[in-house]
């Protein structure tokens, strides 16, 4: 009787096991992103294939997981064992907001035959056995979780098994999570929409990426400042959720599929629903150097008006909000809001409202009326520029008035007219430099480095994000949480690398195409540099902020040659100033340098390089300011470095400091 049950009860675990399960009904409602990806070993042979592939290492938590991963390969028993078991998988990983501060992953593996089971038998055996890990078992609702603590490092993560598939995750608590999801017998996917979509059969797509939308407000504010949520909550309204699928071609990610609308009282999309997609004409009026750009497509740019909460508080006399509205009908088909790249001692980015008019004509009749409303003479005077009329608009935040809360900010507002384009600054100055830019041709429309990268955009869209790292790069250092600024700068590389994004949505029929585009150009070798000596009196040359040197160091060539010097100005900022007097570069440090720069020889490619230490951070820089591998190399909060020493003790090239 007692081997009757037993071999009952061992064969219904077996059937148990045998079900399949969709490892998608196993992931909370919570997360942000899904991702199911494969063909791993083919995607990592094309990203080792470019440059890009040092700067993803480069950063902490890829170099990190490797290790990890490392770890691994030399417990399973087998030549890169654990590596080749993850590479050949179909996985599944999913992100969620564990915290105001925090967000973790969870990740869920197959194990589809028996010398899978076996491979992972032997990898945990060896994991036990290994004096670098702790192990134990801990039950939770009848269920058997491992936790497996990494002793030299100290990090913990936890796993456990259902149906032949592992559920692992560094966040004790989504493990659990997961595990009521299953005991409720709620197993239902976040994404179950979708379910019928399967990018991973078309060519070249390596993986599913959902997004939801709902959790997308609550996921940026971990880095980003309390002051853009509402607008970035309103934003994220017009869809609830996305399945896109991921394809990597040469020196570009390209992320392309559908977006269901957000249905919910009060969304963004509610206000946009029956305006048709716009093609991108604004263009040729947009600055090279812009850095950041919100473009929107409508037939009638008053729909997308929208005010927060507190921007319904602010008040404006009867007359000038009359005008207002009647000025914001006249707006048709295109309105963009740019943030464009200064110079470096400045300490704002320039904002412009660009807006196109229906009826030129009577939209520059509204905005006299408004001049006449607010001043004595009845007429607010103007000044021309390159043969156009720059002229005030005497209304407190007027943009705010005309286009809601997005373009909130403008004490003052000057406007200009191009073509059928109005262009809104919070002073005179910017709207000059615009039109000098605009002579000059230099515009995205003229750009060939902006022209390529808009031909693998959608030409037309409702609702559109552009973003240029490098440009923007002040932007984002500003916008960030304190707490995330020190992560931001220490990965500042990897974010320049992917240096140009688009984000776009184009109704079609009941849904948005949506596209994501970033793309990391090749880095061309290093030019010489001329051979002309380098003049201390060339400074006198330089922006008025670097002739107040914290610490200037000499930067030497491959041959030997001067080839400038290295400097710190009065905000940190350091810059590469060539033998001609000429900024090189520029980077952005959080402190003032505490070391000589010492020129070293570290890298794959064995070429010079320059390092220098601040109080927290070790720094090693190649000739064009890219941080090297392993590098910024980050102290412990308990050490600050006075000084750096390098030494080479037996001239063999190995540095030691």
């Amino acid at each position: 009787m007692l081997l009757v049950v037993a071999g009952m009860y061992g064969f219904t675990k077996w059937t148990e096991a045998k079900e399949k399960v969709n490892l998608w009904t196993l992931v909370p409602e919570d997360a942000v992103f899904i991702v199911e990806s494969a063909d791993h070993t083919r995607l990592l042979r094309d990203l080792q294939k470019e440059d890009f592939w040092e700067n993803l290492t480069s950063m902490q938590s890829v170099g990190a997981l490797m290790d990890n991963i490392a770890v691994l390969d030399s417990l399973a028993g087998r030549n890169e064992g654990a590596s080749r078991f993850l590479k050949r998988k179909t996985l599944l990983t999913s992100l969620h907001v564990v915290s105001k501060t925090d967000f973790d992953f969870v990740f869920y593996i197959p194990v589809n035959t028996v010398g899978e089971h076996r491979f992972i038998r032997t990898l945990v055996d060896n994991i036990n056995k290994s004096k670098a890990f702790t192990q134990k078992v801990i039950t939770y609702q009848d269920f058997q979780i491992v936790s497996i603590r990494n002793q030299r490092i100290g990090d913990t993560f936890y796993y456990f098994s259902y149906h032949n598939n592992l559920v692992i995750s560094a966040n004790f608590e989504l493990v659990k999570e997961i595990i009521r999801k299953i005991n409720r017998e709620q197993l239902e996917s976040p994404a179950a929409e979708y379910q019928d979509i399967n990018y991973l059969k078309q060519e070249d797509v390596f993986a599913h990426i959902f997004v939801n939308y709902h959790h997308i407000p609550q996921f940026l504010s971990l880095f980003l400042k309390d002051n853009l949520q509402p607008d970035i909550t309103f934003l994220a309204s017009l869809c609830r959720s996305s399945m896109l699928g991921l394809k990597k071609q040469k020196n570009k990610f390209l992320i392309n599929g559908f977006s269901n609308p957000e249905l919910l009282k009060g969304s963004f999309y509610n206000q946009v629903k029956t305006q048709n997609p716009q093609p991108f004409n604004l263009r040729k009026l947009l600055p090279a150097r812009t850095a950041f750009f919100m473009h929107v497509g409508a037939d009638q740019i008053s729909s997308f008006r929208h005010f927060n909460a507190q921007d319904k508080n602010i008040t404006w006399p009867e007359p000038q909000v009359v005008t207002a509205d009647s000025l914001v009908r006249t707006f048709r088909h295109e309105m963009g809001i740019a943030y464009l790249e200064t110079n470096q001692n400045q300490a704002d980015m320039e904002k412009v409202i660009f807006a196109r008019s229906g009826n030129p004509g009577l939209s520059a009749t509204l905005l006299q009326t408004l001049s006449a409303q607010t001043t004595q003479t009845g007429r607010a005077n103007g000044t021309q520029y390159e043969g156009y009329i720059l002229q005030p608009v005497p209304v407190a935040q007027f943009p705010l008035l005309l286009f809601g809360s997005v373009a909130r900010g403008f004490e003052q507002c000057y406007f200009t007219q191009v073509e059928d384009y109005f262009l809104f600054a919070p002073d005179i100055i910017t709207l000059r430099t615009v039109l000098t830019d605009l002579k000059a041709g230099q515009v995205w429309s003229e750009t060939e480095a902006q022209k390529l990268f808009l031909e693998n955009t959608q030409q037309e869209a409702n609702f559109s994000l552009y973003l240029n790292t490098r440009q923007a790069w002040r932007l984002l250092n500003r916008q960030v949480r304190e707490n995330h600024r020190s992560s931001l700068l220490r990965n500042e590389s990897f974010f320049k690398k992917i240096n140009q994004l688009a984000l776009q949505f184009s109704q079609k029929d009941d849904q948005y195409y949506t596209t994501f585009v970033a793309t990391h150009p090749e880095i061309t070798p290093d030019k010489p540099e001329p051979e002309s000596a380098f003049d201390l009196q060339n400074l006198a040359s330089l922006p008025n902020n670097l002739q107040t040197l914290l610490l200037p160091e000499p930067v030497a060539t491959e041959a030997g040659r001067n080839a400038g010097f290295l400097v710190q100005d009065e905000n940190l900022a350091l810059h590469r100033i060539g033998s001609n007097g000429q900024i090189i570069w520029t980077d952005t440090l959080p402190e003032a340098l505490v070391s000589p720069v010492y020129q070293v020889y570290l890298g794959r490619d064995k070429a010079a390089k320059q390092l220098f230490a601040t109080p927290h951070r070790i720094y090693c820089l190649d000739q064009n300011g890219r941080a090297v591998e392993n590098f910024p190399f980050n102290l412990p909060d308990t050490v600050e470095t006075r000084h750096l020493a390098v030494f080479d003790f037996k001239k063999t090239g190995i540095t030691s400091f």
